[in-house]
Protein backbone atom coordinates (compact mmCIF):
# COMPACT_ATOMS: atom_id res chain seq x y z
CA UNK A 1 0.00 0.00 0.00
CA UNK A 2 2.73 2.20 0.46
CA UNK A 3 4.42 1.60 -2.95
CA UNK A 4 0.69 2.97 -4.15
CA UNK A 5 0.30 6.00 -2.14
CA UNK A 6 3.83 7.19 -3.40
CA UNK A 7 2.22 6.24 -7.10
CA UNK A 8 -0.53 9.11 -6.90
CA UNK A 9 1.33 11.55 -4.84
CA UNK A 10 2.08 14.52 -6.40
CA UNK A 11 5.60 15.28 -7.28
CA UNK A 12 6.99 18.14 -5.09
CA UNK A 13 10.11 18.41 -7.40
CA UNK A 14 10.24 18.98 -11.29
CA UNK A 15 13.43 17.54 -12.72
CA UNK A 16 15.46 19.95 -14.56
CA UNK A 17 15.74 18.24 -17.36
CA UNK A 18 12.05 17.64 -17.65
CA UNK A 19 11.28 21.74 -17.57
CA UNK A 20 14.37 21.77 -20.37
CA UNK A 21 12.34 19.25 -23.03
CA UNK A 22 9.11 21.24 -21.95
CA UNK A 23 10.77 24.21 -23.09
CA UNK A 24 12.67 22.96 -26.02
CA UNK A 25 9.12 21.92 -27.36
CA UNK A 26 7.40 25.05 -26.91
CA UNK A 27 9.90 26.84 -28.82
CA UNK A 28 9.79 24.49 -31.78
CA UNK A 29 5.98 24.31 -31.86
CA UNK A 30 6.49 28.49 -32.21
CA UNK A 31 9.00 28.51 -34.32
CA UNK A 32 6.62 26.25 -36.59
CA UNK A 33 3.64 27.71 -36.10
CA UNK A 34 5.86 31.06 -37.41
CA UNK A 35 6.96 29.48 -40.15
CA UNK A 36 3.49 28.08 -41.23
CA UNK A 37 1.85 31.69 -41.02
CA UNK A 38 4.80 33.47 -42.93
CA UNK A 39 4.55 30.80 -45.43
CA UNK A 40 0.96 31.57 -46.07
CA UNK A 41 1.20 35.19 -45.57
CA UNK A 42 3.34 34.72 -48.54
CA UNK A 43 1.68 32.20 -50.37
CA UNK A 44 -1.07 34.71 -50.59
CA UNK A 45 0.65 37.46 -51.65
CA UNK A 46 1.79 35.50 -54.59
CA UNK A 47 -1.57 34.33 -55.33
CA UNK A 48 -2.91 37.69 -55.69
CA UNK A 49 -0.12 39.23 -57.59
CA UNK A 50 -0.49 36.42 -60.56
CA UNK A 51 -4.44 36.64 -60.47
CA UNK A 52 -3.83 40.56 -61.17
CA UNK A 53 -1.25 39.74 -63.63
CA UNK A 54 -3.90 37.20 -64.86
CA UNK A 55 -6.86 39.67 -64.85
CA UNK A 56 -4.63 42.45 -66.79
CA UNK A 57 -3.71 39.86 -69.68
CA UNK A 58 -7.03 39.11 -70.17
CA UNK A 59 -8.40 42.31 -69.92
CA UNK A 60 -5.23 43.48 -72.27
CA UNK A 61 -6.50 40.41 -74.66
CA UNK A 62 -10.13 41.47 -74.67
CA UNK A 63 -9.27 45.16 -75.54
CA UNK A 64 -7.33 43.97 -78.34
CA UNK A 65 -10.44 41.57 -80.23
CA UNK A 66 -12.87 45.00 -79.48
CA UNK A 67 -10.03 47.11 -81.33
CA UNK A 68 -9.64 44.33 -84.33
CA UNK A 69 -13.73 44.16 -84.43
CA UNK A 70 -13.87 48.16 -84.39
CA UNK A 71 -11.17 48.71 -87.18
CA UNK A 72 -13.16 45.63 -89.59
CA UNK A 73 -16.46 47.53 -88.73
CA UNK A 74 -15.17 51.26 -89.29
CA UNK A 75 -13.37 49.46 -92.90
CA UNK A 76 -16.43 47.90 -93.73
CA UNK A 77 -18.98 51.26 -93.40
CA UNK A 78 -16.59 52.98 -95.87
CA UNK A 79 -17.96 50.53 -98.45
CA UNK A 80 -21.42 50.66 -97.32
CA UNK A 81 -24.51 52.79 -98.81
CA UNK A 82 -27.53 54.18 -97.39
CA UNK A 83 -29.66 52.02 -99.15
CA UNK A 84 -27.89 48.94 -98.13
CA UNK A 85 -30.17 49.37 -95.20
CA UNK A 86 -33.52 49.77 -96.40
CA UNK A 87 -35.61 46.77 -95.94
CA UNK A 88 -38.12 47.95 -97.73
CA UNK A 89 -36.33 47.47 -101.13
CA UNK A 90 -33.76 44.20 -102.07
CA UNK A 91 -30.81 44.13 -102.54
CA UNK A 92 -29.61 43.16 -106.33
CA UNK A 93 -27.82 39.93 -106.29
CA UNK A 94 -24.90 41.98 -107.78
CA UNK A 95 -24.89 43.99 -104.46
CA UNK A 96 -25.15 41.61 -102.27
CA UNK A 97 -22.51 39.26 -103.96
CA UNK A 98 -20.27 42.43 -103.70
CA UNK A 99 -21.25 42.84 -100.20
CA UNK A 100 -20.20 39.39 -99.05
CA UNK A 101 -16.91 39.42 -101.36
CA UNK A 102 -16.10 42.71 -98.92
CA UNK A 103 -16.96 41.46 -95.68
CA UNK A 104 -15.17 38.05 -95.87
CA UNK A 105 -12.42 39.89 -97.31
CA UNK A 106 -12.91 42.45 -93.39
CA UNK A 107 -13.64 39.00 -91.69
CA UNK A 108 -9.80 37.75 -93.22
CA UNK A 109 -8.07 40.62 -92.25
CA UNK A 110 -9.44 41.28 -88.81
CA UNK A 111 -8.24 38.01 -86.64
CA UNK A 112 -10.79 36.32 -84.04
CA UNK A 113 -13.88 38.31 -86.10
CA UNK A 114 -16.21 34.93 -87.09
CA UNK A 115 -18.73 36.76 -88.84
CA UNK A 116 -19.99 40.71 -90.47
CA UNK A 117 -23.38 41.16 -90.89
CA UNK A 118 -24.83 44.07 -92.67
CA UNK A 119 -28.68 44.70 -90.97
CA UNK A 120 -31.18 46.39 -92.01
CA UNK A 121 -32.89 49.10 -89.78
CA UNK A 122 -36.08 46.54 -88.86
CA UNK A 123 -33.28 43.98 -88.22
CA UNK A 124 -33.03 41.33 -91.01
CA UNK A 125 -29.62 40.39 -92.09
CA UNK A 126 -29.34 41.54 -95.44
CA UNK A 127 -25.75 40.63 -96.23
CA UNK A 128 -23.17 37.70 -93.98
CA UNK A 129 -20.09 37.43 -94.41
CA UNK A 130 -20.36 33.23 -93.84
CA UNK A 131 -22.06 33.46 -97.01
CA UNK A 132 -25.48 31.97 -95.69
CA UNK A 133 -28.76 33.16 -97.08
CA UNK A 134 -29.87 36.64 -95.82
CA UNK A 135 -33.58 37.30 -93.96
CA UNK A 136 -32.32 36.31 -90.70
CA UNK A 137 -35.01 38.30 -88.21
CA UNK A 138 -32.57 39.71 -85.39
CA UNK A 139 -35.58 42.30 -83.84
CA UNK A 140 -36.39 39.89 -80.84
CA UNK A 141 -32.90 40.24 -79.90
CA UNK A 142 -32.22 41.91 -76.68
CA UNK A 143 -28.86 43.38 -78.23
CA UNK A 144 -30.35 44.29 -81.26
CA UNK A 145 -33.00 46.52 -79.49
CA UNK A 146 -30.11 47.97 -77.42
Amino acid sequence: MNSLNRLFQPATKTSPVLVLVWLVTAAFTGYLITGVVASRNATEQKTREQALAYARLVAQHASAAFDRANAAINSTMDHLLLSDFDDARPLTPARRLQLEAMLRAEQERAAGVIAIFIVGRSGIIRAISLGGGPGTDLSDRQYFRR
